[in-house]
């Protein structure tokens, strides 16, 4: 079965020893009608050193990140030069990785918390346990659709592109794919739902909480 790491991609050649997150204590998002918590904003802040990587880049980054169309994004990034003799130029800035440091932040966890089917009951968990590798062997049944929607809402919340995961990982056409992403649509075992929760939602990511706090609360 397929580990957290191998589905992720891995930044920084599969080290991120120098990226800190901080998630959000309260709030955040509800994403995919509640199968993800995202703890945001969060800040990740990259602390470089030279002396240990010698790809460092010249500056302390903090990035704030947000949740944008359904994905973590960075909103804002601070940069703080590590040497007063090295000023911070548009050539500098343009080096920065900023896709891999978001990407090493989902990676890191504690940003997401998955609310996960397994057999009859839900679990949450802070990182996301990846479907079986022969969830697919029995075709199209809602336990199919139920496995393939939580891989395509974390790959979605992750910025990476479920076609391409499933084919890598589990063989599966890219039509198939597209045809078993839209029948759980037309099921609503996949839904395409993301709202902002209350600053003083406290972050018990149970569906149950989560629609409470974004429905009662919002007036849906």
């Amino acid at each position: 079965m397929q580990q957290l790491d191998e589905i992720v991609p891995a930044a920084f050649n599969g080290a991120v020893p120098f990226l800190e997150l901080t998630p959000a204590s309260q709030g955040g998002w509800s994403l995919y009608g509640g199968r993800i918590h995202a703890r945001v904003p969060a800040t990740a802040t990259y602390l470089p050193d030279p002396e240990e990587d010698e790809e460092a880049i010249d500056y302390r980054a903090t990035l704030t990140l947000d949740v944008v169309n359904g994905r973590l994004a960075c909103t804002q990034l601070t940069l703080q030069s590590i040497d007063d003799e090295i000023p911070v130029t548009s050539d500098r800035i343009r080096k920065i990785p900023v896709g891999e440091f978001v990407a090493a932040a989902a990676e890191l966890g504690g940003a997401f918390d998955y609310y996960q089917r397994a057999g009859s009951a839900y679990k949450v968990t802070k990182s996301f346990s990846p479907p079986p590798s022969d969830f697919a062997a029995q075709g199209m049944t809602d336990d199919a659709l139920e496995q393939i929607s939580q891989l395509y809402a974390f790959c979605m919340a992750t910025g990476q592109k479920p076609t391409g995961v499933l084919a890598r990982e589990y063989n599966l056409p890219r039509p198939t794919t597209s045809k078993w992403i839209a029948a759980a649509r037309r099921k609503g075992i996949l839904v395409d739902e993301h709202r902002r929760l209350p600053d003083d939602f406290i972050g018990d990511p149970l569906e149950r909480r989560i629609h409470e706090a974004t429905g009662a609360k919002d007036g849906g």
